[in-house]
């Protein structure tokens, strides 16, 4: 691994709790009848940190599929796959910038500013090594001004 990304995996790891997600279910009641069940059938009983790159795979570009608060559980997930495995999560990473953005502001979804700064981090090492696109930039920029509101500036 080059350019930074085994700190970034690393503090990933670290920084994203796996208490499970149990049995809830994941998908939402108005979701698609095939991708609700998708998500239904792969993610109940999960733990994001043991979920298969087929499980990953299979839902694509399809996040909307989750509630927001399972896409949340579960996104440290695709963003490792997405950096460490780019041809399993091709789909993720085309759309990455959008689930990020529909969590925004971050912190008040509950994510910390530590959590904010790597899945910036991460966006933005995804974006230079496959992207380069105004969208993803657009993203990072947010992230990071959000990052300055609270204070925090880096993942370290």
């Amino acid at each position: 691994m080059d350019g930074g990304l085994t700190e970034l995996v690393a503090g990933i790891r670290e920084a994203f709790p796996d208490p499970g997600w149990g049995n809830r279910d994941p998908s939402g009641e108005e979701r698609g009848v095939y991708e609700g069940e998708l998500v239904r059938a792969n993610f109940t009983g999960q733990r994001w940190r043991d979920t298969p790159d087929g499980y990953l795979r299979a839902i694509g570009r399809d996040l909307w599929a989750f509630t927001p608060e399972a896409l949340q559980y579960f996104l440290p997930a695709f963003v490792l796959c997405a950096l460490e495995r780019a041809d399993v999560c091709a789909a993720f990473e085309e759309s990455f910038w959008e689930v990020l953005l529909n969590f925004f502001p971050l912190h008040e979804r509950g994510f910390t500013p530590r959590q904010i700064a790597l899945l910036r981090d991460a966006l933005a090492f995804i974006d230079r090594r496959d992207w380069d696109s105004e969208d993803n930039a657009y993203a990072v920029g947010l992230l990071g001004m959000e990052l300055e509101e609270l204070g925090g500036h880096g993942a370290g």
